[in-house]
């Protein structure tokens, strides 16, 4: 086994906040809230985090989540976030460890860029499953991200 079949995962440069918009920026994850609270919490706040994580609170109400356009307004909320300097990406490639912690729970997870090769799937315990149609979707943001 050479060392190339050793490594499990890298860093990647991030995008990240400036500073100066970082209060403006965060949101919580977008799988703790439905749609209408996400929206709420989002109104009057043009750059939170919301609008690129749950960007069908920018479309009609009875949209569907999963509707390509949801997916194209998200990828649109980035670049315009991007383009304006509230977000930008890191010099160098690092890995992220985080905790979350609430009153009953506690977890420590760490974010790096990984293979998704099957022998890999033994080794890494996926925060999500992600299912085709949503990896779709997701493809073209990742790739325009030059994440894969």
């Amino acid at each position: 086994m050479d060392n190339k079949e050793k490594i499990l995962g890298r860093g990647f440069k991030a995008l990240r906040p400036e500073i100066e918009y970082a209060d403006d920026v965060i949101a919580p994850p977008y799988d703790v809230l439905n749609s209408e609270e996400a929206r709420a919490l989002a109104e009057g706040k043009p750059f939170s985090f919301l609008h690129i994580s749950k960007p069908e609170i920018d479309l009609p109400k009875d949209i569907s989540a999963d509707d390509p356009l949801v997916y194209r307004q998200g990828l649109e909320n980035l670049e315009s976030m991007i383009k304006k300097n509230i977000l930008v990406r890191d010099d160098k490639e690092s890995l992220f460890v985080y905790k979350i912690s609430t009153k009953d729970h506690s977890q420590t997870g760490i974010a790096f860029v990984a293979s998704i090769e099957k022998n890999h799937y033994l080794f890494i315990r996926f925060r999500q499953k992600i299912t085709v149609k949503l990896g779709l979707h997701l493809l073209p943001l990742l790739r325009r991200m030059k994440i894969i």
